[in-house]
């Protein structure tokens, strides 16, 4: 991942939450607060966010984090860190980097893996496509492609509601995962059972070429990058179009 764990358990959580809601308001301190809650009891910040404990535990599970303990850990990892992209001009920097880093990824897609995933789309009766924070953008921008295309794509912000979907979905849905490093399941702890359960679903995966990915993959659709976080997601979103490209193809 390119975010650390807590950024991605709670900024997705946020996203799908409402702006007044109470897990709202405790993950936005824990966020503004990382290196106080590593230090704190589930008291302490109960009372920093003027809530019970109980509502703690409850916001921890809702996060897919697997208790108080679990929260501590990780807000004890260093905070994320914004890559500059150099002295000077920014936008000139800018536009030398990722137009060229969205091209790679569009010219090197693996052409035979994006048709057959295509196909499977076709085949299937639904649709899923889900990424961590900027890679969600990929999802949304396949599913957007796809709406004009006829098809109904779900998806979902929150981290925990994305696992919970992938570790439920029916033999008649495809699943494609967008990730920059290949690493969404990162952190989660799959047992034997979960992992031979998505071994026979149909769970694609979306990242650059080389990144280590699950055995349990139906498919991967690999593209060439140096890694460049600023082209994150842009490259992604690249790919994700020509996907739909290639439904569109598929279906004339």
């Amino acid at each position: 991942m390119i975010f650390r764990r807590l950024s991605v358990a709670l900024l997705s959580l946020m996203a799908s939450e409402g702006a007044d809601t109470t897990d709202t308001t405790i993950a936005s301190y824990v966020l503004a607060h990382r290196g106080e809650v590593a230090a704190m009891s589930v008291r302490d910040l109960a009372v920093a966010c003027h809530v019970g404990t109980g509502t703690v535990s409850r916001f921890c599970r809702h996060a897919g984090l697997a208790g108080f303990d679990d929260l501590r850990r990780a807000a004890a990892e260093p905070a994320d860190r914004l890559e500059p992209v150099g002295p000077g001009d920014a936008a000139g920097a800018w536009a030398g980097r990722v137009p060229p880093a969205v091209a790679q990824a569009a010219r090197t897609a693996d052409k035979a893996a994006v048709g057959k995933l295509a196909q499977e789309m076709r085949r299937r009766e639904r649709i899923a496509a889900f990424g961590l924070l900027k890679a969600q953008a990929a999802a949304i921008c396949l599913q957007a492609d796809l709406l004009m295309c006829g098809r109904v794509v779900r998806t979902h912000t929150s981290y925990a509601d994305q696992l919970a979907h992938v570790l439920a979905h029916d033999p008649d849905e495809v699943v494609v995962v967008f990730s920059c490093t290949g690493g969404y399941f990162e952190g989660v702890r799959l047992d034997r059972e979960q992992e031979r359960f998505l071994a026979r679903r149909n769970l694609w995966m979306v990242a650059p070429r080389g990144c280590p990915v699950p055995g349990f993959l139906s498919g991967l659709v690999a593209f060439e990058s140096d890694g460049d976080q600023l082209a994150h997601p842009f490259h992604l979103q690249a790919v994700a179009s020509l996907i739909a490209q290639e439904y569109t193809a598929t279906s004339a």
